[in-house]
């Protein structure tokens, strides 16, 4: 930098990446700096590189500015998003008119969240909402402000990402808290920050489970209660499925809940990796399918250009891995022989395809008796509702004869993947394999399953062999 520029200003461009533009404020202390308004930045258009200067000073100091005068957490989203490895991308999509699909939502509302929350302390208020949407609207004007803020009924994925973590930081409180009673050696000025929501208190864990039990709301106390209790509900012999708040429509949420106490918040993995998974994998898909049926599929996504909404694209993308990841051979012990389930199997059990609910009764009712036969019980399945060619009304998950709606296929596939670590359920025979490959790729989750399963050593050999295999092709 120049010598005539102020040492402490030579520190602040250094500290916020500038150079080409830090001359044209040799005159100017720090302080002043702060108070530039736009009029008086360079309209000289030098190059590139001195625009997205320009662009960034311009965003910095409106950051700054709104922060020191209205108190809260202020940023700037192009910035955040830009150094994200899964949003880098996404200023592409500035100012177009198509929308965000659902990972790509989720992608933004988690840098938003993860800059809020550098402090593990920090409370996030009314007027953070509205300063994120302000944020997010400039960026892409299509999007709607429900699907991040929400409503009165329904909580925006920011105030859920938000809520999620201050469950995990009650749960941080509260082993802290045990953790300062239990040693007696425990330093006396340990900290722990005051929460924002603080759980629900109940008096004791029976009272609790007579709530979860008889009680189909609110849902807000039921997930306060299952994270205050989680350990008792993980570890005592309780029947769950007896619980009635799981009947409502909500009550897939405290599956979700479950497995993100269990394994640190991965359930929106799936969500967040599958576009990426698509590019990766559409060549392999090419190369290696031999099965007829699953060309088909993969024929269909070759010649999309687009036009498929997203839900049908991962659907038919979900159809042709089936026919990369052949089921392979296991042992039935009724008929005393090795018996290997076919393509078409793996792919009606991972997801049932019905034109309309009629239809889906009576495919549920054969399941059930195919599965009686075995002396089994049906596991979560998913049902796609298409009452016209590959247009999809909704997805519908059935856990334990409660049926969950979803208008988006990868929420309905994460609901019924988290739902077996709650119910403590092995993956059903004939879709196991594409189970375990969502499990180990998408959910870095490495023990075989989540219950013990009948199968033989054999098989579980094979199957992790062949998930393996994929696994380092990706």
């Amino acid at each position: 930098m120049s010598e005539e520029l102020n040492p402490d200003l030579e520190k602040f461009f250094e500290k916020i990446g500038l150079s080409c533009i830090a001359k044209f404020f040799k005159k100017y202390t720090v302080e002043e700096i702060y108070e530039v308004e736009e009029r008086d930045l360079p309209s000289i258009v030098y190059d590139k590189e001195f625009i997205k200067e320009r662009i960034k000073l311009r965003n910095f100091l409106f950051s700054s500015k709104v922060s020191n005068k209205n108190g809260f957490n202020a940023f700037n989203l192009r910035t955040l998003i830009e150094y994200d490895p899964k949003t880098k991308y996404l200023p592409q999509r500035e100012n177009q008119v198509s929308k965000l699909d659902l990972s790509e939502c989720n992608a933004v509302c988690s840098v938003i969240v993860r800059e809020w929350f550098k402090d593990w302390t920090y409370k996030v208020g009314i007027e953070d909402y509205n300063y994120a949407w302000t944020q997010i609207k400039s960026l892409f004007p299509m999007e709607l402000k429900a699907t991040f803020i929400g409503h009165e009924q329904k909580r925006g994925k920011l105030q859920e990402k938000v809520y999620y973590h201050n469950k995990q930081r009650a749960a941080k409180k509260k082993k802290a808290s045990l953790q300062l009673v239990a040693s007696p050696r425990a330093n006396d000025d340990l900290f722990i920050p005051d929460d924002p929501n603080p759980v629900d208190d109940t008096p004791d864990f029976p009272t609790a489970l007579d709530f979860l039990e008889k009680n189909v709301g609110p849902i807000e106390k039921a997930e306060a209660i299952w994270t205050k209790f989680f350990e008792d509900i993980k570890h005592k012999k309780i029947m769950i499925t007896d619980f009635k708040i799981l009947q409502s429509c909500d009550g897939h949420r405290l599956y979700t809940l479950h497995f993100n106490m269990l394994f640190e918040d991965k359930s929106d993995r799936l969500i967040l990796m599958f576009p990426s998974f698509k590019i990766k994998m559409l060549p392999h898909l090419k190369k290696n399918v031999k099965d007829q049926k699953s060309r088909e599929f993969i024929a269909l996504l070759m010649a999309n250009d687009d036009n498929f909404p997203e839900s049908t694209e991962n659907y038919l993308f979900f159809q042709a891995l089936h026919g990369y990841l052949v089921p392979v051979a296991h042992y039935d012990h009724k008929l005393k022989k090795n018996v290997r389930f076919s393509i078409t199997n793996s792919r009606e059990f991972f997801i049932t395809t019905v034109r309309n609910l009629a239809e889906m009764q009576v495919e549920i009712n054969k399941h059930k008796a195919y599965k009686a036969k075995k002396k089994l019980t049906l596991q979560p399945m998913i049902f796609a509702i298409m009452p016209e060619e590959y247009t999809f009304s909704k997805f519908i998950v059935l856990i334990t004869d409660v049926s969950y709606e979803f208008q988006n296929l990868l929420e309905a596939v994460t609901c019924a993947f988290v739902s077996h670590y709650t119910l403590h359920l092995g993956f059903m025979d004939e879709c196991d394999l594409i189970w375990t490959f969502i499990q180990r790729y998408f959910f870095d989750i490495d023990n075989p399953e989540p219950e013990n399963s009948e199968q033989t050593n054999k098989k579980k050999s094979d199957k992790q062999d062949s998930v393996k295999a994929l696994m380092n092709l990706l």
